[in-house]
């Protein structure tokens, strides 16, 4: 499994330095993170270009999706997550956004790789791409949701990156049959968005130069710093953690644990019995109850991309259209 903790850092200087003298016209760091949410943090700022774009100039984005990893085979989700790699057509592993009228769909991935999250019980999802579709990072961990439950193969990323007869074949191993074209999305559910976070975001060299604020540099006023709220928080969630713990036990010695069915057929792993209900992994906590498993590529068919597209022209995309030249109208009467 790959690690990308020894990346180096791409944007800008290695650590942010307080701007010089000149240049403090304003606290930026602690004036913007006084007025966000505590879930949002601004830890530096950068002055750029004119013609400088937070979209537009990325060259790449990089996510990551914490999960746990029990239940699961680590080694197939691995094996599923690798076959991501290069530039593939991602039409089954995303939500087509109607109004956007997208008709290519063909994303490069750059990385992908299952690695543990420091050193705590979680591991960590990394995928790192030059652009991504609507939903694509939950999509694809559904997937290896059910490629480490066993319920998939790992060949089933092949065959969903298998879209488009017009493109080249997605990479596949040695033994297996050749990815069925899959020009439909199969319906399956999502995963959960509370443990995916855009972690970073590339430019090219030189671009940003990040700077904080003087009084959080050393020697300065160390309340106005954004790492004493941030601490607080790490504080309450490993009371919260310890406290669900502690519940958690308690719980047990009246409770029997539920069955752990899977990764299905792995050793010591119990097989599902006639009429019982497996949970199925979401991430975040979260799964989906089901007696019945249906393989992918049995299910129904999603509408595709271009039947989703022609709907929304022929229905809510011709109003937005007629009401546009309807206000047109109107302003040129006036």
């Amino acid at each position: 499994m790959g690690d990308l903790a020894d990346e180096g850092p791409t944007n800008g200087s290695m650590h942010a330095q307080p701007p010089p003298q000149a240049e403090l016209e304003f606290p930026y760091v602690f004036a913007l993170n006084h007025i966000l949410p505590p879930t949002i943090r601004v830890l530096a700022w950068s002055p750029v270009a004119d013609d400088f774009s937070a979209r537009f100039s990325c060259r790449w984005r990089h996510y990551k999706y914490f999960f746990s990893p029990s239940g699961l085979d680590l080694a197939a989700m691995q094996d599923a997550a690798s076959r991501l790699l290069g530039e593939h057509d991602f039409r089954n592993l995303c939500k087509i956004d109607a109004s956007k009228q997208i008709t290519v769909f063909t994303r490069r991935i750059l990385h992908a790789s299952i690695d543990r999250a420091d050193k705590g019980e979680l591991y960590v999802f990394n995928l790192r791409g030059n652009a991504f579709l609507y939903n694509m990072v939950r999509h694809i961990m559904a997937i290896l949701f059910l490629v480490g439950s066993g319920l998939e193969r790992p060949s089933i990323m092949s065959a969903l990156l298998n879209a488009d007869p017009a493109r080249p074949l997605p990479p596949f191993r040695e033994g297996e049959d050749v990815p069925p074209l899959v020009t439909g999305k199969p319906d399956y559910q999502i995963a959960d968005p509370l443990p995916l976070m855009l972690w970073e975001c590339g430019y090219d060299e030189g671009v940003l130069d990040w700077r904080i604020d003087r009084s959080s540099s050393r020697g300065g006023d160390s309340a106005k710093s954004p790492l004493r709220g941030m601490i607080c928080a790490y504080e309450r969630a490993s009371v919260t953690t310890a406290l669900e713990a502690h519940f958690l036990k308690a719980a047990e010695a009246h409770h029997k644990p539920p069955q752990q069915y899977f990764p299905v057929g792995a050793p010591g792993v119990e097989p599902l019995p006639p009429g019982a209900m497996m949970s199925v992994p979401l991430g975040g906590g979260m799964v989906k109850r089901a007696g019945v498993y249906v393989p992918l590529l049995q299910r129904k068919r999603m509408l595709t991309p271009d039947e989703v597209n022609e709907r929304y022209r022929l229905g809510r995309g011709a109003k937005k259209l007629e009401r546009k030249a309807a206000s047109a109208a109107g302003d040129l009467d006036e």
